[in-house]
């Protein structure tokens, strides 16, 4: 990644004000948005020293074996009883 992506990628991880370009619009700006990245590889931001003092939290997800043979979905909205269950506050 470019020093320059790697700073602009910084300031989104950190809920700054970016501007951003928007195709056949007026640039605009990219407000403090949650971000959330999902990779099933390693990524190389997450040891990068410029990305040290940046709120990143690494969670390293396990297979359930319990859940393999399941035909089942999971209820969307059960999200929150883990919430509840778990004291994950949402303010």
């Amino acid at each position: 990644m470019e020093d320059s992506a790697k700073d602009d990628f910084k300031k989104l991880c950190e809920g700054k004000a970016l501007n951003v370009r928007i195709k056949h619009c007026a640039d605009g700006i990219y407000y403090r948005t949650p971000v959330l990245l999902l990779s099933n590889n390693h990524l190389d931001i997450c040891t990068d020293p410029t990305f040290r003092d940046v709120r990143i939290k690494i969670f390293h997800w396990r297979k359930c074996e319990l859940l393999k043979d399941s035909n089942k979905q999971p209820y969307p909205m059960a999200i929150f009883d883990l919430y509840s269950h778990y004291n994950v506050s949402l303010q």
